[in-house]
């Protein structure tokens, strides 16, 4: 699951980030080895509500695996499509991005 990483605080304003990307975020304190501090979060749709994602923890070998985080990410559909843009993220992750990663893949 390694692939390039993006901070999500350099990521242009109008991207759209698509169900089935993944985010990393760092230092949350459960490794030593500041390389192997991390979840790692993919993008779903929250199942009973439409206009709104969540973050899935899918972090290989954690016990938090299949967590959710706490907040959920909201979608925009206003034109038909799924668009859920990097201040989405801001309102759910807080307004920094710290420590968040965007997961590129190759």
């Amino acid at each position: 699951m390694n692939g390039p990483l993006l901070p999500l605080n350099e990521v242009p304003e109008d991207f759209n980030f698509q169900i089935g990307m993944r985010l990393r975020v760092y230092h949350i304190g459960r490794a030593v080895n500041t390389e192997d501090d991390f979840y790692e979060y993919l993008i779903t749709y929250l199942p009973w509500q439409s206009d709104a994602a969540i973050l899935v923890n899918v972090t290989p070998g954690s016990a938090k695996a299949g967590f959710t985080y706490t907040g959920s990410v909201a979608i925009d559909r206003s034109n038909g499509g799924v668009k859920i843009t990097k201040s989405a993220f801001r309102h759910t992750l807080g307004s920094e991005l710290l420590h968040w990663f965007l997961v590129i893949e190759e």
